[in-house]
């Protein structure tokens, strides 16, 4: 499991707040160190009061990128107890650049389980990561189920705020922030993309990935599971993401189709690829839907297909004895 601390986040799109006593002893190294708030507020670009009020001011927050470089300069001269390691254990809440929502208790550093990547598919699918200055990142669907799992998965990023109505959840813009940067990936619709990281995660993580992008971007039909997206090269990470790895898939998955679909009386490009009707089970088995309708659909149609095969090998059977007798005549 990879660990993300502070250094690897967007160090100027995220805000900090320090725990009240550290930041105060901080501050007090900081002036031993500089000899006045002149100097120490020219080396990060502040003026003195500014400086000042940064780590004076109650509920005051600090550009990250400026905690870092005082970090670091601070470690070089041999002070061991601001480095960033002991720093970020200090946070007591974070947030975006800008009139951002504040994420609280946060447990840095962050952890990239199951919850972190089920919320980076789904903000690839059918979600917006937000951009500054635009509008908030957010999560929409239909199903009730998909929404709350969503939910629960933010504490990932700690006491995450966040807005929830009938079909969404819209979220703190740092959320989007980060992910973007660690992933090296761009949320808008049509430049989105599987960025190469993915591919080496642990074949757990990547199935609660394609989970998560299959809830919302693919559906359950009479003999196939079709994923589809107006975005072929999105769509091409995530087939290649199957048969890369889960080779069991190979013959079982069909090649990427052109089509068309109407949104506003607009007609549009709509690529697609289906797990054929061999690869059901397999895919149940080996990732399967968090989407109640779908999983109950799929899960019909594989007990379709066994009591088929079943009916067959019985007729089989009766043929066979059939046989027997007619050559013993």
């Amino acid at each position: 499991m990879r660990l993300f601390h502070l250094i690897d986040l967007p160090s100027d799109l995220t805000f900090i707040r320090l725990e009240d006593r550290f930041r105060g002893k901080f501050l007090e190294t900081l002036k031993e160190v500089f000899g006045t708030y002149q100097k120490l507020g020219e080396f990060v670009n502040y003026t003195d009061t500014g400086i000042m009020d940064s780590f004076r001011v109650k509920n005051r927050f600090t550009k990250l990128s400026t905690i870092i470089k005082l970090a670091i300069f601070l470690f070089k001269k041999g002070y061991r107890n601001f480095n960033l390691n002991k720093i970020e254990k200090k946070i007591v809440a974070y947030r975006g650049i800008g009139a951002s929502l504040i994420i609280k208790n946060p447990n840095f550093p962050l952890r990239e389980d199951e919850r972190m990547i089920r919320i980076f598919f789904h903000l690839l699918g059918d979600g917006y990561g937000g951009k500054y200055g635009v509008g908030k990142p957010y999560y929409r669907n239909w199903a009730k189920e998909l929404l709350d799992e969503f939910e629960k998965d933010l504490k990932v990023f700690g006491e995450v705020p966040h807005i929830k109505r009938e079909t969404i959840v819209e979220i703190p813009h740092v959320i989007g922030y980060i992910l973007e940067y660690i992933y090296k990936v761009n949320f808008e619709s049509h430049k989105s993309f599987i960025p190469p990281v993915i591919f080496k995660l642990p074949d757990k993580l990547i199935a609660q990935g394609i989970k998560a992008f299959a809830d919302d971007e693919a559906s359950v039909e009479d003999c196939r599971i079709r994923f589809h997206s107006s975005n072929k090269n999105l769509l091409s990470g995530i087939r290649n993401l199957i048969i890369k790895k889960f080779p069991e898939f190979s013959g079982k998955i069909g090649e990427i189709r052109e089509g068309w679909t109407y949104l506003r009386r607009k007609k549009f490009i709509r690529y697609s690829f289906t797990i054929l009707s061999s690869g059901l089970k397999l895919y149940y088995d080996l990732i399967g839907f968090s989407h109640k309708g779908k999983v109950e659909s799929l899960q019909r149609i594989i007990e379709r297909r066994k009591r088929k095969w079943a009916r067959r090998d019985k007729n089989i059977t009766k043929l066979l004895i059939l046989q027997s007798l007619e050559n013993r005549n």
